[in-house]
C-alpha cells in the first residue's frame, strides 16, 4: 500500500500534472526540445513535494491529498494565470501568498470564492479522516520510547536540514553562474519548454535560497548635478497606454481617436512609448527598471521581482542621487504600504519618506480604490506645504492604483452608467470600457499636475504606464500584440523633444535631463 502512493505522489501526479498544465503555444517554443532533465526532476520535485507533505502530516495518506492538491491547485492557478497575464507560475510567485492577504481581490476574484471554500472544505475533512482512521507512518512505531510529539518535531529538524544540505550540494553544480550551462536562460517560457513547470519552479527556487554577491549592480557609480534645479513629479500609470493604438485596428466603422490625449499633445504634451519588462501585471519589474535605470534582464533570477530579494538592500536609483543633489524625494502610493514589500523596499531605493494609504483617510475613491483626483490633490498639498518652507526641489514618485484590475461588472454603478458606456464604446467591450474611463481620470490627473497648474515653480512632470492592462482576449481579438506601453512628459518651460520610443531603463534619465540634472557615470 505504501509502495503505491510513493509512486502516485513521487510519478503519477507530477507528470499527470505537468500533462495538463497550459502548453506554451507551438509558435513560441518551435526549436526548444524537451531537455533529459525534465524526467529526472520531474520525479525529483514529487519526492520533495510528497516528502514535505509526509513529515509535517505523519499520514501516508494525508500527505498524498496534500501533494494532490498541491499540484492540482498550482496547475489550476498556473493555467489560470496564464489565461489572464500570458504567463505561467513561477517560484516567485509564492511571495505572493503574503500578497493575498493584503489585496485577496487581486488574486482571488479570478478563482472566486465558492471554489476556494470547497477546496478548504474537502481538504479539512481528509485531514479529519485521517487522522481518525488512518495509522501514522511506521517509522513512529519504531521510535515508541520516544513521546509523539519528540519524534514528529525531530522528524521535521532532520528533514529541514537534509533539504538545506540538498541545496547546498546542488548548488556547487547548479547556481546563476552556472545555469546556462545547463540551459537555464531565465526567460520563463523557454525554461519552462524545456524543463516543465513543476522542474522551473524548482530551478528558480533554489537560485532565489543561493546567495549571489550583486554589490555592484546595486551601488552605480553615477552622480547628479543640476545648477538650475526643477521640482520633478513621475507618475507610475498603473496599466496606462494611448487607447488609440487599439483604436486603430477596430474595424474602420468603429474607428476613433482618443481625444483627451490629443489635447494634451495640442496643449504642449510630449508623447511617445516606452518598452516595459511587464505585460497584464508585475508592476515592480517596470517601476524597478524606471528607478534604478537598470535593465530587467540584468538582474538574474531577481528580474521577475526585485523587490523580493535584490532591493531588500541599498540600491543606486534616481531618488538617491537626487537626494544626494539636494532634493527632498517621496514617494507616494495610495494603497497599502506592504503591498510588494514597498514599505521595506522605498527607503532603500532612496526616498526619504513613503506616503501610503493612511493618510487619504478622507480621499475620493472612484470604483474601488482611491481616485487619481485625490492622489493630484494631495500631490498639490505636499508641493505647497513644501515650498513655503523650504527652497529644496522635490522628487515626487507617484503610483496610481484607481485603475487596477479587475474591471469587474457594477464597479462604477455610483459614478456612471456603465450599460450607457458600454454601448458608446467603440470596442462594445465590458471590462475596456470601464478601464477607459480610469484612463480618462488618469489623464485629469495628469493635465491638473502640468498644463493646468499654477505652480510658480518650474517642474517637469512625466507619466508612463507600468505593463499594459490584463486584457488578452480583447487584444487577441483585434490582432493587438504591442508589448510597450506610453509615457506623457511635459516641463513648464519649454516644449520636450523626445525620442518616439525609448527603453524605461532610459526614461528616468531622459526625465531627468529635461528637469536640468545631468547624470555623469
Amino acid at each position: 500500500m505504501l509502495g503505491l502512493i510513493l509512486f502516485a505522489a513521487i510519478i503519477v501526479l507530477p507528470f499527470g500534472a505537468e500533462a495538463c498544465a497550459r502548453k506554451i503555444p507551438d509558435e513560441e517554443n518551435t526549436s526548444i526540445k524537451r531537455s533529459t532533465s525534465f524526467y529526472l526532476l520531474t520525479p525529483l520535485m514529487g519526492a520533495f513535494v510528497y516528502g514535505s507533505f509526509a513529515v509535517f502530516a505523519a499520514h501516508p495518506i494525508l500527505a498524498l491529498a496534500g501533494s494532490t492538491l498541491f499540484y492540482v491547485g498550482l496547475t489550476a492557478v498556473s493555467n489560470k494565470k496564464y489565461e489572464v497575464l500570458d504567463s505561467p507560475f513561477n517560484a516567485h510567485d509564492f511571495d505572493n501568498l503574503r500578497n493575498l492577504y493584503i489585496y485577496p481581490e487581486f488574486y482571488l476574484s479570478y478563482v472566486g470564492w465558492p471554489i476556494i471554500a470547497l477546496v478548504i472544505a474537502a481538504f479539512g475533512g481528509i485531514i479529519g479522516l485521517s487522522l481518525n482512521f488512518e495509522d501514522s507512518f511506521p517509522i513512529y512505531s519504531w521510535l515508541a520510547p520516544f513521546p509523539p510529539t519528540l519524534s514528529y518535531f525531530l522528524f521535521i529538524g532532520l528533514w529541514l536540514v537534509f533539504i538545506r544540505v540538498f541545496r547546498g550540494i546542488f548548488s556547487l553544480s547548479f547556481n546563476e553562474r552556472t545555469m546556462n550551462e545547463h540551459g537555464v536562460t531565465l526567460e520563463l517560457k523557454e525554461d519552462i519548454t524545456r524543463f516543465g513547470l513543476f522542474p522551473t519552479v524548482m530551478l528558480y527556487r533554489m537560485l532565489l535560497k543561493m546567495t549571489v554577491d550583486k554589490t555592484e549592480l546595486r551601488t552605480q557609480q553615477i552622480t547628479a548635478q543640476t545648477d538650475k534645479p526643477q521640482d520633478i513629479i513621475a507618475i507610475q500609470g498603473e496599466s496606462y497606454f494611448d487607447l488609440e493604438r487599439l483604436f486603430t485596428l477596430l474595424p474602420e466603422a468603429k474607428r476613433t481617436s482618443w481625444q483627451t490625449l490629443r489635447n494634451l499633445e495640442t496643449d504642449g504634451v510630449t508623447t511617445g512609448t516606452v518598452e516595459v519588462p511587464a505585460w497584464g501585471a508585475y508592476t515592480m519589474q517596470t517601476e524597478f527598471s524606471f528607478l534604478s535605470m537598470m535593465e530587467n534582464n540584468k538582474l538574474g533570477v531577481d528580474r521577475i521581482n526585485p523587490y523580493m530579494r535584490f532591493a531588500q538592500k541599498p540600491v543606486t536609483t534616481i531618488a538617491s542621487l537626487l537626494k544626494d543633489a539636494g532634493y527632498r524625494t517621496i514617494c507616494i502610493h495610495p494603497a497599502k504600504k506592504e503591498f510588494f514589500r514597498r514599505s521595506d523596499v522605498m527607503p532603500n531605493l532612496g526616498f526619504e519618506e513613503f506616503i501610503g494609504i493612511e493618510e487619504f483617510d478622507d480621499a475620493s475613491y472612484f470604483g474601488k480604490y482611491i481616485a487619481d483626483s485625490a492622489l493630484g490633490k494631495r500631490i498639490d498639498e505636499i508641493v505647497a506645504e513644501h515650498h513655503t518652507t523650504s527652497d529644496k526641489p522635490l522628487f515626487i514618485f507617484a503610483i496610481t492604483i484607481e485603475s487596477h484590475g479587475p474591471w469587474a461588472s457594477g464597479r462604477l454603478d455610483e459614478h456612471v452608467n456603465e450599460t450607457y458606456l458600454i454601448a458608446e464604446n467603440p470596442t462594445n467591450n465590458r471590462e475596456f470600457t470601464l478601464y477607459q474611463q480610469h484612463m480618462e481620470n488618469l489623464m485629469g490627473l495628469f493635465q491638473n499636475l502640468s498644463t493646468n497648474s499654477n505652480s510658480k515653480r518650474p517642474r517637469t512632470v512625466a507619466l508612463y504606464g507600468d505593463h499594459m492592462p490584463a486584457l488578452g482576449p480583447l487584444f487577441k481579438e483585434h490582432g493587438f500584440t504591442d508589448i510597450p506601453t506610453d509615457y506623457l512628459i511635459w516641463n513648464s518651460e519649454k516644449q520636450v523633444t523626445a525620442p518616439n520610443t525609448m527603453a524605461i531603463n532610459d526614461f528616468a534619465a531622459f526625465v531627468m535631463k529635461e528637469s536640468g540634472v545631468s547624470l555623469k557615470r
